[in-house]
């Protein structure tokens, strides 16, 4: 499993507490409100390993200061581990039952077992709304790339069609369709409407996953870290240890059988009956306490729920286990398929050159340039796809590990200004090189 430096704590909580000034974007209750960093929009295509034409022109992405909000990768998982909804309320409930149970001085089951059990069933929650905040986060790092991406092929075949159209009009031979190139633009235009509607359906999930409420001024996340790449190895056998060590279900699957040994059925029946509502049916007891001993608890319900926790324990090992296995198979898959796609690309660059230097030379068109750009553009894009597919497997790891929650709550406390230390095993991909200029 890759090491991560965690040095954002959890209780650092980057919340937006304004936009522009105005008062009407707030946080949900109960969040300390700390202002996300407003920040230029970045450019992705310098952080993947894939040739990049610097010398070619391109179109001006960079937008106003306050339309983005810079948000780390470790800030969206923290920040959806503290704002996960139904945790939240699970854990309202435990410390609702455990104040009751001892105002009471007495009642049924134990309150520090409850407590338990609810704990275990937030945790999972925010596993859960964890992975999800993270796969959301990916994803909009993606699709700015590909934003990027489709702004300069745009540009490329803006071009071409331009001087198509000044060559004819000249009354020169021109040997490329014109109006295959002008179905292109139009097609490209369309991805681009489509991928920006798709952006800022990214940034809504992320706002309401973060428990940021929208606010007047329109702003979007700007995930800053979303290829950063994990360099480090995962082993199944290690990956799977971690995952029945630590995943939450089964801790507190592991927990009820140790209590049915020690305690009482009667009890673990209804703490089963709220990890699963088709469990714990058993018949209630009387009310009369004289009764309770003896008709609550028998052998019987307690070989029963020891039967069920077993069976129910088993099927949810092996259904992490073949998550884990399946997550890493998926990362070693999306490494293999990301070396492709540069390899790919790398071969459309040398393509681009080539045609460069025939088109120099006189012995080459521009539309024979331009087709080798945009293919390279392409193979460019597939890089984006291929890099944050696994991001995203290694996200799945991670929860079906179920250590979302626990790399939040054991990091250092640091001022929400600082930045991450350099971390051996979390490397930016270098500046791509350049191409032969026109």
């Amino acid at each position: 499993m890759v090491r991560r430096h965690v040095w954002m704590s959890a209780a650092v909580l980057l919340m937006l507490s304004g936009c522009a000034g105005r008062s009407s974007c707030s946080v949900a209750p109960g969040f300390e409100p700390e202002l996300l960093p407003a920040v230029g929009r970045g450019d992705f295509s310098a952080e993947m390993q894939a040739p990049s034409a610097n010398a070619l022109p391109s179109s001006d992405t960079t937008a106003a200061p306050s339309a983005y909000r810079q948000l780390l990768a470790l800030q969206c998982q923290c920040l959806a581990v503290d704002a996960s909804a139904k945790a939240n309320i699970l854990d309202l409930e435990g410390q609702a039952a455990t104040q009751k149970a001892e105002a009471k001085k007495f009642g049924h089951g134990k309150p520090s077992l409850m407590a338990d059990v609810l704990n275990f069933l937030a945790m999972e929650e925010r596993n859960k709304d964890a992975a999800s905040a993270l796969d959301f986060y990916y994803r909009l790092g993606e699709a700015e790339a590909s934003a990027d991406i489709l702004r300069e092929t745009l540009l490329q075949v803006g071009d071409a069609l331009n001087k198509a159209r000044e060559l004819k009009g000249k009354g020169l031979e021109v040997k490329v369709d014109e109006t295959a190139l002008h179905r292109q633009k139009l097609d490209l235009e369309s991805q681009a409407v489509k991928l920006q509607l798709q952006i800022e359906q990214f940034s809504g999930e992320l706002r309401r996953r973060l428990a940021l409420a929208p606010c007047e001024v329109d702003w979007r996340f700007w995930p800053a870290q979303a290829f950063h790449i994990a360099i480090g190895c995962v082993e199944t056998p290690q990956a799977i240890a971690v995952g029945l060590e630590n995943r939450p279900i089964l801790l507190l699957l592991n927990l009820l059988e140790t209590e049915l040994a020690e305690g009482d059925p009667a009890t673990v029946r209804r703490m089963l009956g709220m990890v699963n509502n088709a469990l714990g049916q058993g018949g209630s007891c009387p009310c009369l306490k004289k009764l309770l001993a003896i008709l609550c608890g028998t052998a019987e319900e307690r070989a029963l729920r020891r039967q069920q926790l077993a069976l129910y324990r088993t099927d949810r090992e092996r259904e992490v286990v073949e998550d884990i296995r399946h997550a890493v198979l998926a990362i070693q898959t999306q490494k293999e398929a990301l070396l492709l796609a540069l390899q790919k690309a790398e071969s459309w660059h040398d393509k681009v050159k080539e045609a460069e230097e025939k088109q120099s030379k006189g012995l080459g068109s521009f539309a024979d340039t331009t087709d080798a750009r945009v293919n390279w553009l392409k193979a460019r894009r597939a890089i984006a796809e291929e890099f944050i597919n696994m991001q995203r497997a290694w996200v799945q790891l991670r929860q079906a590990q179920g250590i979302l929650p626990l790399e939040c709550s054991s990091a250092p406390a640091n001022p929400a200004s600082s930045s991450p230390p350099a971390d051996p095993e979390i490397e930016v991909l270098p500046r791509p090189r350049t191409i032969i200029e026109r």
